[in-house]
C-alpha cells in the first residue's frame, strides 16, 4: 500500500481520499492527499484582499514578467491610488465651511429638522375661572407662543362647534345676527388649542379683524422658513438659531354685560406679534464659504438676499400689530 504526501502546508490539516486503480482491480488501494481544500483556501485568500493590494500585487507579476525588469506599472498604480485619496479628500473638503476661526462645519443640505421647530417657546394657556379657581365659561383669557420656523400648520378649526366653548350655544340664541364663531387666540393654523382654555366668543366681524393680524404674522412665519433655509445652505448650523415670532393674544376682562350672556362676551381683544432672535447678517459677510455652483461669490448674493428677507419679517410684524387691536362687536 502506497502514501502519497501531496503539497500542503505546514502546520494546515490534510485530508485523504480513497482512489481506486481501475488499471489492476487486484492491487493495493492507492491513497493520495486531497489538497483541494488548500487551494480553495489560497484563492479565497487572494480574493480577500483589498482592490489596492491586488492592483500591486498584479502589476508586480507584470513587472517581473516584463523584458526589460523596469517598475512602471508598481509607479503608475501607486499615482493611482494617491488620485482616488486626493480626490476623497478634495470631495470632503467642499463638503466642509470654515468658519474664521479656522474650524470647519459639516454642511447639511435641506434638513427635515426646520419644518419640524414648530414652538421655539410655548405655547402655553390661561383661561377665565371663578373665585373658587374653576373655568368661568368665558374660555381663553391669555394665550402666548414663540412660532418656530416649522409653524404654519394650516390646521382646519371648526369656528362653528360649541364643543370648545359650550356657552355659544346661549350666545347664538340670544344675538343670532352676530353670527358668533369660536375664535382661536392662538390660531389653528399655528397649531393652536381647540381646547376651551384657546377660545373665544367672537362676533363674525371681530374674527375677521383677528384673520388679517394672523394672515401677516403666517406670511412672516412663511419668510423665517426660508431665512432657515438660506443659512442652512451656508453651511450655517441653524439648530440653536433662535429665530422666530412671538405671538401674544389677550381677551379683555371687560364684557358685554353682568348677566348671562353677555358676561361671557368680552368687548375687545389684543393680538400683538415680535420679531425673536432675527440673525444679524451684516456680521456673516466676514466669514468663509464654500463655492456654490462653481461660483465662489455666491454666498455674498444669498446673503443680501437674506437680509432683505429679515427686513421682510420686521415689515410684516409691524403690519401685523397695525391690525392686533380686535373690537368684538
Amino acid at each position: 500500500m502506497i502514501f502519497r504526501r501531496g503539497p500542503a502546508n505546514e502546520g494546515n490539516s490534510v485530508t485523504t481520499k480513497r482512489k481506486r486503480n481501475v488499471v489492476d482491480d487486484d492491487s493495493d488501494d492507492e491513497f493520495q492527499v486531497d489538497s483541494s481544500e488548500d487551494e480553495s483556501s489560497s484563492s479565497d485568500s487572494e480574493d480577500e484582499r483589498s482592490p489596492k493590494r491586488r492592483r500591486l500585487n498584479d502589476s508586480d507579476s507584470e513587472s517581473g514578467s516584463s523584458d526589460d525588469g523596469s517598475g512602471s506599472s508598481d509607479d503608475e498604480s501607486l499615482e493611482d491610488d494617491m488620485e482616488e485619496d486626493e480626490k476623497l479628500a478634495a470631495e470632503e473638503a467642499a463638503a466642509t465651511l470654515a468658519d474664521t476661526s479656522g474650524r470647519s462645519r459639516l454642511v447639511i443640505p435641506n434638513p427635515l429638522f426646520i419644518s419640524q421647530m414648530q414652538y421655539l417657546a410655548g405655547p402655553s394657556y390661561i383661561q377665565f375661572k371663578d373665585n373658587a379657581g374653576l373655568p368661568n365659561g368665558r374660555g381663553g383669557r391669555l394665550s402666548t407662543a414663540t412660532l418656530g420656523p416649522g409653524a404654519v400648520v394650516n390646521i382646519n378649526s371648526n369656528a362653528q362647534s360649541t364643543a370648545s366653548l359650550p356657552v355659544l350655544g346661549a350666545i347664538r340664541l340670544k344675538y343670532p345676527d352676530r353670527a358668533f364663531k369660536a375664535g382661536h387666540l392662538l390660531n389653528a393654523m399655528f397649531g393652536g388649542s381647540a381646547d376651551q382654555k384657546n377660545i373665544t366668543a367672537l362676533t363674525s366681524n371681530a374674527n375677521g379683524q383677528q384673520n388679517t393680524f394672523d394672515n401677516r404674522v403666517k406670511t412672516a412665519v412663511e419668510v423665517v422658513k426660508k431665512v432657515y433655509e438660506g443659512l442652512n445652505g451656508l453651511g450655517i448650523d441653524v439648530r440653536a438659531l433662535g429665530y422666530g415670532i412671538g405671538v401674544t393674544v389677550t381677551v379683555s376682562d371687560a364684557t358685554w354685560g353682568l348677566a348671562a350672556p353677555e358676561k361671557w362676551i368680552a368687548t375687545d381683544m389684543t393680538c400683538h406679534a415680535a420679531v425673536v432672535g432675527a440673525p444679524n447678517v451684516d456680521l456673516l459677510f466676514a466669514q468663509k464659504y464654500p463655492t456654490s455652483q462653481g461660483r465662489p461669490d455666491r454666498w455674498q448674493t444669498v446673503l443680501k438676499d437674506l437680509k432683505k428677507l429679515v427686513a421682510d419679517v420686521a415689515g410684516l410684524v409691524a403690519q401685523a400689530n397695525a391690525a392686533g387691536t380686535i373690537n368684538n362687536n
